[in-house]
This record gives C-alpha cells, sequence and structure tokens, in this order.
C-alpha cells in the first residue's frame, strides 16, 4: 500500500510539472470605506465576469490592499464581503497582457445596525484559509491572562485533559511547534512550557490538519503552529501588559514587547513573566484480587504548587541588499516550580468498612528548567518574484532538575502492627542538544506552478540520570531498584520535493518527503540497549475545486510519523507512592498514520471535514497491576491498529452585525485493536465534542466574549474517559485613545471542569478522578504605545521545532 500510494505521489509530480517561466499579468487593488479609510482583512472574490463563476479568492492584508497573481488573459469583476458591510462589485476588468491596477472598492455599512455601535473591519477570531485555520488570540478577551494551554483548547475539536495532552477530533499526536519550530520537548515538558507561557505573548495560533511535504512528517493528528508576538510598525513602537488573576490562589503576570525598525533594519524583543499558584487533586480507587482475597486501594493525592516562569526573545533582521536578507534570533525561557504533593491511601478488605492499613505521604519537589535557542537565518529573493532559497541554523538547550523529598508514614487498624515510616530522596538531571540545519528552495514556474525542496539535518542529545535513595539509621544509601541512567542519540536526516498548482478554479499540491533515522538509546545501569536505523517515504496530496464563489471542495492524503518523546524510553520509575508509579519503555517503537480527508467550504467560513485514520503501532498509556504486592504502575505501549473516523463542521454565524458566533462541532469514532496482558482488547466508541464562542460589539467601546465547550464520553486505549464541559466569560474595555484596554474575564463559571476516566481489562479495575483550578478570574491591562503604520522586514522562525517538542516532553 505505501509503495503504491508513493509510486501515485511521483506520477502526478512528473505529469504536471511544466517548465513556464513567463509571469502572468496581476490584478492590484484595495478595499476601503465611504470616508476612504482602508478595510482590511475583507474576502476578495475574483469571478469570471461573463457567467460570475469564481476563479480564486483571497484577504485584504492590515492595509486593505489585495493581489491576485498569474491572471490569464479575460474579462473579469472583483466581489467583495466583509462583516457589518454590505457586499460590494467592481466594474468589469479585462486583462492583456500587462499588470491592472483598479480603482478603489468601497463598502457601505449594512443599514440595520445599531444607532450606538460604529462597526469597524475586524480580525476574525477563527479565519479559515485553504491549508489552515488561524486563531486570532489578540481578539480572545477570554484568553488574556492565561496561558497557552487555554489557548488552544479556543480551536476547533481540540481537547487538553489534566496532564496536558492534546488531542484533535479524538485522535492523540498532535506536533506543537512554535514560530514554526519544533520544541523536540516530551509531552509533559510541552505541558508545562505552554502552562509557564502567557496567552500575552501569543499572536495567532494556526491549526494545520494537512501539511505538506516541506513540513516535518510528524503530528499524525495535525499541527499547531504558535506565533509569538513581534512588532509590526516602523519607527520604534510597542506595549506593556500587566495583570492579576485569583481561582483558590493568586496569579499575576507582566510583559513588555519593543520593536524599532529603520531602512535596513528590524531590532525586536520582549519579556514576559508569569507566576502562578494552582492545585490538581487525583482521586484514584482500584481493587486487587490475589489467591481469593480483594483489597480496596482508596487514593487521594493533592499537590499545590506555585511557579515563576520567564520568557524572553531578541531578534534583529538585516536587509543586506535589495534580495539579500539575514536575520539572527534568541529565545529563552525558565522556570522555578515547587510542589508539596499529598497522598493518602486506605487499604480494606471491605469497600464499607473502616481501613485495615493506610498510608500517609508528604513530598516537597524543587524543579527547575531553562531552556534558550539560538537561530541564524539567512534569504536571497531572485528576480522573478516568489523564487527564493532560504537557510536556518538552530542550536537549542535544555537544562532540567528535579529533586523529591518523601516521607510516608504507615499505620495499622491492628495496634499489634507498629507504624513506621520510610524517607526517600531523588536528584533527576537532564541535560538536552539539539542542532539542526534546514534550506529550502522555491521556484516558480509561471502559470500559478510552484516547485519547492529541500533539505533539513537534526542532531539529538539527551542524558538523563536519576539517582533514588532511602534513609536508614540517619544514613541516606542509594536504592538501586530505583536509581538508573540513559543516553540516548538520534540523527534525522531528511529531504523533500513539493509541487503545486492552480488550473483556473482547480488547485493540487503534491509532494513527497523522505527522512532517515539512525537513533540508539543505552542504560548501563540497566543494561538496555536500543539501536533504531530505519528509511521512511511519506507522500502527501491535495486537491481542491472552487465549484463557484462560494464553494469549493477538497481531498488529500498523507502519510505521517510520531517518534517517542525521550522521557518514554528512559528505563526509569517516576515515584508517586510506595504502590504507585510511571515507569519508561526502552523499546517503545515509532507509529505511522495514513490520513485521508475530504473537505467542504461555503462562502470562505462555513466548513464541513470527513476524515480517516489508521494508525499502526499506535503508542499509548497503558496500566499494570501486580496482584501479589499491589503495585500499579503505568507505561507507554504499542498498540496493534488504531482507527479513527471523524466528521468536523465549523460554523461562524453572524446572529446580527453586533454578535458574531462561532461554532465547531466534532463528531468522531474510535476504535482500538491490540493483545495485551495476554488478551485481546477490542474497544470502540462514538464521541464528539460542541465548542462556541460569541462575540458581542456593544456600546461605548466595549466587547464581551462568551464561550462554552462539551466533551461527550470517549475511549482512549483502554480507558473509557467520561464526559466534561466548562463556560468561560470575558469584557473589554477600550481606553486612551483606543491604545490601551481592560480585559475582566472569568474561565469555568460552574467549576465543571474534570477530568474521569475508568479501567476494567484484564485484572485491572480502577477509577479516576482529577481536577484542577479551572475556575478562574482575571483582570488585564495592556497598552500599545509608538508608531502603528508600516510592517516589519519578515517573519521568521527557528526550525527545530519536533526536536524541541519531543525534548519538552521528555522530563
Amino acid at each position: 500500500m505505501k509503495k503504491r500510494v508513493t509510486t501515485i505521489v511521483l506520477l502526478v509530480l512528473l505529469q504536471l510539472v511544466q517548465a513556464q517561466a513567463q509571469q502572468a499579468p496581476a490584478i492590484h487593488g484595495s478595499v476601503v470605506s465611504a470616508e476612504g479609510k482602508a478595510i482590511e482583512y475583507a474576502n476578495v472574490i475574483l469571478l469570471q465576469a461573463k457567467d460570475s463563476a469564481a476563479v480564486i479568492s483571497t484577504l485584504a492584508d492590515e492595509s486593505g490592499r489585495f493581489h491576485f497573481t498569474s491572471v490569464k488573459a479575460g474579462t473579469y469583476m472583483i466581489a467583495v464581503k466583509q462583516l457589518g458591510y454590505q457586499q460590494a462589485f467592481s466594474q468589469s476588468i479585462t486583462v492583456t497582457g500587462q499588470p491592472v491596477t483598479i480603482e478603489p472598492i468601497m463598502l457601505t455599512p449594512t443599514v440595520n445596525q445599531l444607532a450606538e455601535v460604529t462597526v469597524q473591519g475586524q480580525k476574525p477570531l477563527l479565519e479559515v484559509q485553504e491549508d489552515k485555520l488561524v486563531l486570532d488570540v489578540a481578539q480572545s478577551i477570554t484568553a488574556s491572562g492565561g496561558n497557552g494551554l487555554e489557548v488552544l483548547e479556543k480551536l476547533p475539536g481540540v481537547s487538553i485533559d489534566q496532564d496536558g495532552g492534546i488531542t484533535l477530533n479524538g485522535k492523540t499526536g498532535i506536533l506543537v511547534t512554535i514560530n514554526g519550530k519544533q520544541t523536540n520537548l516530551p509531552a509533559a515538558e510541552v505541558a508545562n512550557l505552554l502552562r509557564n507561557m502567557s496567552a500575552n505573548t501569543m499572536e495567532k495560533v494556526e491549526l494545520i490538519t494537512h501539511a505538506s511535504a516541506k513540513y516535518d512528517a510528524a503530528g499524525n493528528a495535525g499541527i499547531i503552529n504558535i506565533r509569538l508576538k513581534k512588532g509590526l510598525a516602523d519607527g520604534t513602537n510597542g506595549s506593556i501588559t500587566a495583570g492579576t488573576g485569583y481561582g483558590k490562589y493568586g496569579k499575576a503576570n507582566a510583559g513588555i514587547n519593543l520593536n524599532t525598525r529603520g531602512d535596513n533594519f528590524n531590532l525586536f524583543g520582549n519579556y514576559n513573566y508569569l507566576y502562578n499558584k494552582r492545585f490538581t487533586t487525583l482521586d484514584l480507587k482500584r481493587s486487587v484480587t490475589h489467591e481469593g482475597k480483594t483489597t480496596f486501594f482508596d487514593q487521594f493525592n493533592y499537590r499545590p504548587s506555585f511557579s515563576h516562569s520567564h520568557t524572553y526573545q531578541a531578534g534583529a533582521d538585516f536587509t543586506l541588499s535589495k534580495n539579500d536578507q539575514l536575520g539572527i534570533l534568541f529565545n529563552g525561557s525558565n522556570y522555578i516550580m515547587e510542589v508539596d504533593p499529598r497522598n493518602t491511601t486506605d487499604f480494606r478488605s471491605n469497600p464499607t468498612a473502616a481501613p485495615d492499613s493506610a498510608l500517609r505521604l508528604k513530598n516537597h519537589i524543587d524543579t527547575e528548567w531553562f531552556n534558550y535557542t539560538l537561530n541564524a537565518n539567512y534569504k536571497h529573493s531572485f528576480a522573478q518574484k516568489g523564487h527564493e532559497i532560504t537557510a536556518d541554523v538552530d542550536y537549542s538547550g535544555f537544562d532540567f532538575q528535579q529533586n523529591d523529598n518523601i516521607t510516608t508514614d504507615f499505620t495499622f487498624a491492628n495496634p499489634a502492627k507498629p507504624t513506621y515510616s520510610q524517607t526517600l530522596r531523588s536528584d533527576v538531571p537532564a541535560d538536552i542538544s539539539i542542532l539542526v540545519f534546514k534550506t529550502d528552495y522555491a521556484l516558480p514556474l509561471g502559470q500559478g506552478t510552484q516547485l519547492e525542496t529541500g533539505v533539513k539535518m537534526s542532531h539529538v542529545k539527551t542524558k538523563t540520570d536519576i539517582l533514588y535513595e532511602e534513609l536508614h539509621d540517619n544514613v541516606w544509601r542509594t536504592d538501586e531498584t530505583r536509581t538508573n541512567d540513559f543516553l540516548y542519540t538520534e540523527n534525522i536526516s531528511a529531504a523533500y520535493l513539493n509541487f503545486s498548482k492552480q488550473i483556473h478554479t482547480f488547485s493540487i499540491q503534491a509532494g513527497l518527503r523522505a527522512e532517515h533515522t539512525m537513533a540508539e538509546g543505552e542504560s548501563e545501569r540497566a543494561e538496555v540497549t536500543d539501536k533504531k536505523d530505519y528509511l521512511q517515504f511519506f507522500p502527501s496530496i491535495s486537491v481542491r475545486q472552487q465549484l463557484s464563489d462560494k464553494y469549493s471542495i477538497g481531498l488529500s492524503y498523507s502519510r505521517r510519523v510520531d517518534r517517542p518523546v525521550y522521557r518514554d524510553l528512559f528505563p526509569f520509575i517516576f515515584f508517586m507512592d510506595p504502590y504507585t508509579y510511571v515507569k519508561g519503555t526502552p523499546y517503545l517503537q515509532p507509529q505511522f498514520t495514513n490520513t485521508i480527508q475530504l473537505s467542504g467550504n461555503y462562502n470562505s467560513s462555513y466548513t464541513l471535514t470527513l476524515g480517516y485514520s489508521h494508525t499502526k503501532d499506535f503508542f499509548t498509556t497503558i496500566t499494570h497491576q501486580d496482584d501479589k504486592t499491589g503495585i500499579g504502575y503505568a507505561s507507554k505501549e504499542n498498540f496493534k491498529d488504531y482507527y479513527n473516523y471523524n466528521l468536523s463542521l465549523i460554523a461562524p454565524i453572524v446572529v446580527t452585525n453586533w454578535w458574531v458566533s462561532n461554532n465547531n462541532v466534532s463528531v468522531f469514532y474510535n476504535k482500538f485493536n491490540t493483545v495485551f496482558l495476554e488478551e485481546k482488547l477490542d474497544i470502540g466508541q462514538l464521541s464528539g465534542t460542541v465548542n462556541s464562542s460569541n462575540s458581542f460589539k456593544l456600546p461605548n467601546a466595549l466587547s464581551m466574549e462568551l464561550s462554552a465547550l462539551y466533551q461527550s464520553p470517549t475511549v482512549m486505549g483502554a480507558y473509557h474517559v467520561k464526559s466534561n464541559y466548562n463556560v468561560n466569560l470575558g469584557v473589554q474595555k477600550q481606553v486612551l485613545q483606543q491604545r490601551g484596554n481592560i480585559r475582566l474575564s472569568i474561565t469555568d463559571i460552574f467549576k465543571t471542569s474534570r477530568m474521569s476516566n475508568t479501567i476494567n481489562f484484564a485484572n485491572m479495575n480502577m477509577d479516576m478522578d482529577s481536577r484542577w483550578e479551572s475556575r478562574q478570574v482575571r483582570l488585564n491591562f495592556t497598552y500599545n504605545f509608538g508608531n502603528k503604520d508600516l510592517k516589519p522586514l519578515r517573519r521568521r522562525s527557528s526550525v527545530s521545532e519536533e526536536e524541541q517538542r519531543r525534548a519538552s516532553q521528555s522530563n
């Protein structure tokens, strides 16, 4: 199957590539109000004059300008749509052999607007583009003062569990990138990174469900790219932000963003601070049967924590000549966190009787995390527009240190059994280094045709040691059963070829990516060595047909891979209490996914998507239990097959000219098939999510946002996950001549967010219920200063996001 698909993609590429060097004419124009002011982000559609058939559509930029390139000779007209305005059309446009610049197209407000409300062209909260969905974080009132994880949950179909795990339409395997760069961190540390990232640093979040061969092959469910803020104006400009919040504990955030631009340079930087004191709880009930006797475990864990996090960025772009640009970028973050878990476990032979014995655990965890990325990049533009070559080199470092101090007291109902205590401490340092080089070449072939190719090489090295010691007679002695070490190196070499062509109302994009992976993991103490060496091909193809000025359909296929995050490979034991821990799996294999999507779009707004995916060797968290000792532990394991069928609808509704509702409904069926614990697991369930975000424009420069999310029961691996929902509200007031705004919000108004799982399989019977500080009140103020008229030289990012993502999830 894989070889056939690869052959088909190559044949499509060979048949469609045509050397068409001549540049076709273009149409340039702008959209303005009756007062002559630019209207930004209007939907602009190029139509055939003879039958009004749609040719292609685009969005006007921040200055109201738009451009159509590679337009064939003929007669056209242009339609323009924007929220709060009546649709407008241009005069007839005749295209011969030269570029055409038309008169500005004027929009007039809709007649049924409220007298007190002035409707302005505004950026939509959610913008549907051909290859992605874009969330404008600045437009979300309830996001202000929050963190990165809370922002991601606003994306259609996205769900986040209590550990920060991200799913899209029921599928795991989301690749999170920042400014187009992989984090290379494990899932747990990506979650920590996003929890400690202020939403005020984010400009946009892009959801890409079908990525071309240009992207790394990781991320079977899709790619979420977080674009951080960067100055947008000529001269010197910036913004300052300060805020506070309260749930059960207090919070605070502050930040500054600066940008200065001259004729041949652009300097930018920002700093943000976040203080967050919060808590999580885990209520775990399980039963263990051994030799006809059943013991009931009733475990409750309360984890209060507080953290100080700092994120910072500095960079510069230089125009060396008309065609050459050079950039440097530094990103960094560090946080300090203290956690004081308190764990109680009661043991009963009768579930309704008093405990036969109990343990009480106290722990104090100190965690320090520091990471940085250095990036240098170069871009050369040739004479032909779109003909360019770029090169990037990244070096990233991650330093992690965690210390635990654990005291456990054991008590018994039988007075003949004496009470005793156990004291442990652990030291877990980790160092990760990542070096990445990438170059891309784009060649326009004329008539809407483009060819792209490139290579990428990455080297990752991670070293982790874990030392456990137990106190005996006031002397610390090494616990050999838990102490371990692990050294992991990985080299990935990749190359791709991508072809795209626009033929009237039909567009096609096809590509092939090859990735060669060499990896080795070694633990001297555990005497474990695992080597991997494999070459894989990842074809992708998508076609789209514009049926009319309002309707379009698309079909896509791709093959992708997800490699285990580094922490999941470590042969370590991460201690929760004497009967509960998490363990790594050194022999965990990568998972491969084939995905097909059929989508339809109406009016560049409503999108209906039908999808199917099959994942081979799907890795997921599984619980193991030793009936003799009563010990339970969780680890990642490979399942044989995972199937996902999904249907998703994105429906933005303009209720009135002051009320816009962005809605998403996702229905999916998850099915898992494997043999685990010598028993066959065949499980599936139909599930769904509903997400609605409503924006209201009110008089006196006020606006309001009301959002709600519902997640139905579902299955993930061997776990049954119960339903979950929440409601959020925010109000914003613009002040200081619209340069400042004050935002007040409350999240999870009814305090309903929770994560509840059940597993009843083989010898395991367990219920888990987790809660966290989901209801919070936040107050934030932002002030923008300086010039706001012109744009910076360019926006770039580093190239090591996938590597950094897997690293962040490894500690």
